[in-house]
């Protein structure tokens, strides 16, 4: 593996120890600083605080597919400036396996493009991390950071770090059955763990959506029904961005490929 020793890969690996560490530091802090949410219920003094086994927790938060994207990179990244730091080739083979390099791009790719579209059509493209959260200039930089910074920062080292292994039609299966296996529990989770205002993407919640459309009868079965196609659109959004990064790779590959070869001719 001398050969990804170079200053280059000094420069990346370094990168890649920072972000993965700053990244676990942003994870560890949603958790750490999570409270009750009195200031809903200030807010809302109609709505009767719940308690019971599945009162939203902390450990709530392990549900948001940011928070699940963030950890994966960080440790990802970690990994690969700890094999290139050391000179551990198994390990290095392990990560840069492009199957697995795909997946992880993907999921910091998928987070960045539905949290910005999202955004920018509520007109809030750097919105604050936690509405009820004291610091809010501290909250948009840590939105900045798990929204932006960490997905860009793993683009580029998808494209920088080389990779090994084909892509399978059945890796691309895996990966939308990761999808949907991620709906079904997101669903699970907002119908018996967040009983108020706390489902982790409302776009999931039913019952909410009727009420605030006032939807009953023959309105409610078809708004549920485009609400599904909806989440479906959401799983092939997933994996078409797993087809696009793993045929940008592809094309990568071959191009460095050509070079070498016409630099050997």
């Amino acid at each position: 593996m001398e050969k990804f020793l170079s200053k280059k890969h000094h420069v990346i690996s370094t990168i890649c120890l920072i972000t993965g560490l700053l990244a676990i530091c942003t994870f560890i802090y949603a958790l750490a600083s999570w409270s009750f949410p009195k200031e809903f219920y200030l807010e809302h003094p109609g709505i009767e605080i719940y308690s019971g086994e599945n009162v939203v927790s902390r450990w709530a938060n392990l549900v948001y597919l940011t928070y699940i994207a963030l950890v994966l990179a960080a440790v990802w990244m970690i990994l690969i400036s700890i094999s290139l730091f050391f000179n551990f080739r198994k390990l290095f083979n392990v990560l840069t396996y492009k199957a697995l390099m795909v997946f992880v791009v993907a999921m910091c790719g998928y987070i960045m493009l539905l949290y910005d579209t999202y955004q920018i059509f509520s007109g809030q493209l750097f919105g604050a991390f936690d509405q009820y959260h004291n610091n809010i200039v501290f909250c948009v930089i840590l939105n900045i950071f798990n929204h932006f910074a960490v997905p860009l920062i793993s683009m580029i080292m998808f494209f920088q770090i080389p990779s090994h292994g084909e892509i399978k039609i059945y890796h691309h299966l895996l990966y939308a059955g990761f999808a949907i296996l991620y709906m079904a529990s997101v669903k699970l989770v907002g119908l018996f763990a967040f009983p108020i205002e706390w489902y982790p993407y409302p776009i999931f919640d039913m019952k909410t959506f009727a009420e605030s459309f006032h939807l009953t009868g023959t309105k409610f079965e078809f708004q549920v029904f485009m609400l599904e196609v909806v989440h479906l659109c959401l799983v092939i959004i997933f994996s078409g961005l797993c087809i696009l990064f793993s045929l940008l790779k592809r094309i990568q590959t071959k191009s460095k490929l050509k070079k070498l070869n016409t630099l050997e001719n």
